[in-house]
């Protein structure tokens, strides 16, 4: 494959994410629908939190596009451990069962931090004087898909990076 198809789903999301009136849920909302198209998922969910913080707006879609009225015990559970490690989960089989006692038909949980770069500034001992570094990647949302068909379509990871990318940008701007 070319790739063309991810950059028609991603392209449109782009141009919307950048209307500067859109709300932070009509930013989550674009940002999980094109994330349900790219890789397949039967259920998918976006939050906004970290730091730390109280988890902020959140919204769950299935694959046909209802509004789920609350999170599954799996998506949370990925959630939060999203949220305080701020790394990239995968898993099926009975590493399924380590996140969560209740998984449903689930067969397989892909959770991917929505994450930005903090700079800092940071003396330099040998030239005395401040250069800006990035100091940490932090985790200020979490994009979950519950798969249950199998796993997830390795090549599908790539341009769902760079969505969660596109939504952390986005949620920074709102802040």
């Amino acid at each position: 494959s070319d790739g063309s198809g991810f950059w028609a789903i991603l392209r449109p999301v782009a141009a919307r994410l950048s209307i500067p009136d859109l709300g932070p849920e009509d930013r989550l909302e674009a940002v999980l629908e094109a994330a349900m198209a790219l890789s397949g998922a039967c259920r998918g969910f976006v939050q906004q939190g970290g730091q730390g913080a109280t988890p902020g707006m959140g919204l769950g879609i299935d694959d046909d596009g209802n509004s789920l009225s609350s999170v599954t015990p799996l998506a949370r559970s990925v959630i939060g451990e999203i949220l305080e490690e701020g790394k990239r989960i995968e898993a099926s089989g009975e590493a399924l069962d380590s996140l969560a006692s209740d998984i449903g038909s689930v067969e397989a949980v892909v959770g991917i931090p929505l994450s930005i770069s903090l700079r800092a500034e940071k003396e330099v001992e040998s030239e005395r004087r401040r250069l800006p570094v990035v100091d940490a990647k932090v985790a200020v949302g979490a994009l979950v898909l519950e798969f249950d068909l199998g796993d997830p379509d390795e090549e599908s990871f790539a341009p769902l990076e760079l969505l969660a990318e596109m939504a952390a940008s986005a949620i920074r701007r709102e802040q």
